[in-house]
């Protein structure tokens, strides 16, 4: 049984103990010390694993920069669209295909570059490729800036967000 009080026990004597027993001062320091320490070791811990972390960030963020560099100098047209079919992204090799400049074709419709549409029965081409997971080598014609009809073949890919949500649709030409 402890007595009732918010007094500290440092240097007091409990008085419902058969022998009166008194907290040294150094011993309480000892252990406020003992405390500071396990505190700054977890501190220590916290930062080491801080700078882990930071450094898996940027090889993260390097591989993720080449990624885009590698798509952007690929030789074939490659390019992404929401789910709604709205062009998202467009590298170097669309732009010498199709004639068009980024700022020209992003937000544009991705109906407006391809002749045959396989998707052109269902409510967007986000659907279309998720519910088939992709499309390979379709043989298709396509139209560029000049109003010209390219025969190639696309490949198109579903795109996903973190939780695994069709988020759009990569495509290749």
């Amino acid at each position: 049984f402890l007595p009732n009080t918010s007094a500290p026990l440092v240097g007091r004597a409990w008085p419902y103990l058969t022998h009166f027993i008194r907290i040294p001062e150094s011993l309480s320091m000892s252990c406020i010390l003992i405390a500071l320490l396990m505190l700054a070791y977890e501190l220590h811990r916290l930062r080491i694993q801080a700078l882990e972390e930071n450094q898996r960030f940027k090889a993260l963020h390097r591989a993720s920069l080449f990624l885009a560099r590698v798509a952007d100098m690929a030789n074939q047209a490659v390019f992404g669209c929401d789910s709604k079919g709205a062009i998202l992204t467009w590298n170097k090799g669309a732009q010498r295909l199709f004639g068009y400049a980024p700022g020209e074709v992003l937000g544009k419709h991705i109906d407006d570059l391809f002749v045959y549409r396989p998707w052109q029965d269902s409510a967007t081409i986000g659907e279309y490729i998720a519910a088939r997971g992709e499309l390979k080598s379709i043989a298709t014609a396509l139209n560029t800036k000049g109003h010209e009809r390219v025969l190639g073949e696309a490949s198109f890919s579903a795109v996903t967000d973190n939780q695994a949500r069709p988020a759009g649709v990569s495509i290749v030409v």
